[in-house]
């Protein structure tokens, strides 16, 4: 890319009939670096380097080498070809990952793809109703680390239900409902007088805390939640 910019190189741009010689100005390298950067940052631009694909966000620091090449941004990917009857090999059954779907796209595309691409075709997927996220997903949109935690099923299909406790453990008896936010404030009430009716027989409470429905709430509405769970457990984390 230096090369490209250091004066004196001659490129040709097509005509009608002809090709007319044009010479490219020097730059200095620290300007098209920072040209660059913009340039990819704004998705005018898509840099790859080994393993990195970098479109639509900023260039990690290290990324942007002699080795690093540019081209024109990756055209959009159909909400369509990420279900399973178009793409099967990221699909395990009805379900996949955010993460299987783009190394996927990424072998059939034959260069890793940027992940702001395949986050869109799996947020176009997911409006439409093509695709939904699992129980045991991760809350949605993400960065590409959290792409693994984001477990993506056909609409329709639900995970298979566990055996009950009380099938391997005969003396086991269990109780289960649907609590509301007062019903719990009940709960807390009367929980010293369960203790001691319960003494001596190991009793435990095991809570199942769900939160949002066909749309995802916001990352700071998750982060401020789990911060009050965590005071809790440390096991108790909205994912």
């Amino acid at each position: 890319m230096a090369g490209y910019f250091a004066g004196g190189h001659v490129v040709k741009i097509q005509k009608e009939g002809y090709e007319e010689p044009v010479t490219i100005p020097k730059a200095e390298s620290q300007v098209v670096e920072d040209a660059i950067r913009t340039a990819v940052k704004d998705g005018r631009l898509w840099l790859t380097s080994g393993t990195a694909s970098i479109c639509r966000e900023e260039i990690p620091a290290g990324i942007l080498t002699g080795d690093a090449q540019l081209q024109a941004p990756p055209q959009p990917i159909p909400a369509l070809d990420i279900v399973p009857d178009n793409l099967p090999e990221a699909w395990g059954g009805d379900t996949t990952t955010a993460l299987g779907i783009t190394v996927a796209l990424s072998k059939k595309a034959g260069k890793p793809l940027p992940w702001p691409t395949v986050r869109d075709a799996v947020d176009g997927a997911l409006r439409a109703r093509l695709l939904e996220l699992a129980t045991d997903s991760a809350a949605w949109p993400c960065d590409y680390p959290g792409a693994q935690a984001i477990k993506l099923r056909l609409p329709g299909k639900t995970a298979p239900v566990p055996k009950p406790p009380e099938a391997t453990k005969p003396g086991l008896r269990v109780a289960e409902a649907e609590l509301r936010p007062n019903q719990i404030q009940d709960l807390a009430e009367v929980i010293s007088d369960i203790v001691s009716v319960a003494a001596g027989h190991d009793l435990k409470f095991k809570l199942h805390v769900e939160l949002g429905g066909e749309k995802s709430p916001p990352e700071e509405v998750l982060r401020k939640l789990n911060e009050l769970l965590g005071q809790i457990s440390e096991d108790m984390r909205l994912r």
